[in-house]
């Protein structure tokens, strides 16, 4: 009986310890959306510990923003940089991606938008070359705007209640 109840536990938490998909198969699967509803990938990099992950993902989903956002943009998180006891919660190929995409060093959130084929269109990098994260101030709200404005079909009213809802202080 004690090897049956060891057996079912040990089931049940190595279920729970499962992996999470590759960044490969969740980029194919995001560029197969994309192109098929003709639009653009925002793709997020973040971790479980990331306070400004969290409150980038707040804003995106809030009643304001998120069906303007997925309007525009299929949406895709990968997770990286997770702490040992958190690694499980990694995609994995994500921090090649990431490197590829010159975001290893500049922090978390770290987000590009790819047309739906992949290719960088813009990324979270502000004019003067550091990471705008999740825009807080002013000046990088308008910037992570312009680059929205260029990547989307968004009105300038729509893209004004964007502006709205990340100078919002939650």
């Amino acid at each position: 009986m004690k090897l049956i109840t060891t057996l079912f536990i040990s089931l049940f938490l190595i279920t729970q310890v499962q992996a999470q998909d590759s960044a490969e198969v969740i980029m194919n699967k995001a560029m197969q959306k994309a192109q098929k509803e003709k639009k653009n990938i925002l793709l997020k990099y973040g971790a479980s510990w990331c306070t400004w992950c969290k409150k980038m993902d707040q804003k995106i989903k809030s009643t304001t923003c998120k069906s303007l956002f997925e309007k525009n943009y299929v949406i895709v998180n990968l997770t990286v940089f997770e702490p040992s006891r958190n690694k499980h919660l990694e995609n994995s190929g994500a921090s090649e991606l990431l490197e590829k995409q010159n975001g290893t060093t500049a922090g978390l959130p770290f987000w590009v938008i790819l047309d739906n084929k992949g290719k960088v269109l813009e990324d979270c990098f502000n004019s003067s070359n550091q990471n705008l994260g999740c825009p807080k101030a002013p000046s990088e709200i308008q910037q992570f705007i312009d680059k929205i404005k260029r990547t989307s079909k968004l009105s300038q009213k729509e893209l004004d209640m964007i502006t709205a809802e990340f100078k919002r202080r939650h």
